[in-house]
C-alpha cells in the first residue's frame, strides 16, 4: 500500500503523484513539479474539479497532469504580475 502524506487540506496519495509524474515522462511531456501535481490532486478530491475517473475511482492520470499544468500556468501569471 502506499503512503499517503499531508499537503493542504487533504491526504494525497503518494504512489498516485508518482503514477503521474511516471505517466507523463512515458508519454514525453514535460515534467510538472509534484507540488503542482498534489495540488490537482487536492482540488480532484475536494469535489472543486470534476474529471475523468477510472471504474474504482481513481481519476484519469492525464486529466491530473493537465490540470497540474493548469494550476502552474496560474501561478507562473499571478507571480509574474506581482514582480511587474
Amino acid at each position: 500500500m502506499s503512503k499517503k502524506f499531508e499537503k493542504g487540506e487533504g491526504m494525497v496519495d503518494e504512489g498516485l503523484v508518482d503514477l503521474v509524474e511516471k505517466t507523463a515522462e512515458f508519454r514525453g511531456e514535460d515534467t510538472v513539479a509534484r507540488g503542482f501535481i498534489i495540488k490537482a490532486l487536492e482540488k480532484i478530491d475536494s469535489g472543486e474539479i470534476d474529471v475523468v475517473k477510472y471504474p474504482l475511482g481513481c481519476p484519469s492520470l492525464k486529466d491530473v497532469y493537465k490540470l497540474a499544468l493548469i494550476i502552474k500556468a496560474e501561478e507562473n501569471i499571478d507571480v509574474s504580475k506581482t514582480a511587474q
